[in-house]
């Protein structure tokens, strides 16, 4: 291997341990963590994040707040909103409202 294919091998590795869904996959391989009765993703890589948590545990109620266009990997049963980032816009309010109302619908062992 080239010295240009070293690096571009070491990149592509570090890149893919940190996407969303091997890091949250091997973080669950890694615990014994029951399965949840909800999930709540949030950020750019919440999509990926919560579809790991689908590869684990199956099909789970989800919902997924993530910036527009970033919604790929989203389990299709999951409520998604999207939002504006980094400037937040009307979405971004609805979304941190739903997930409000998700934590609030919450049992008190969640």
């Amino acid at each position: 291997m080239s010295s240009k294919n070293d690096l571009l091998a070491i990149w592509r590795s570090g890149v893919a341990a940190v996407q969303g869904r091997s890091s949250v996959n091997s973080a669950l391989a890694a615990h014994q963590i029951t399965r949840p009765d909800f999930v709540i993703a949030a950020g750019k890589a919440a999509a990926s994040m919560a579809a790991a948590v689908h590869d684990t545990f199956g099909k789970i109620p989800t919902l997924i707040v993530t910036k527009y266009d970033h919604t790929e990997d989203a389990p299709k049963h999951a409520k998604v909103v999207q939002s504006a980032h980094p400037v937040p816009d009307e979405a971004s309010l609805a979304g941190g409202a739903a997930i409000q109302d998700a934590i609030a619908k919450c049992g008190k062992d969640a």
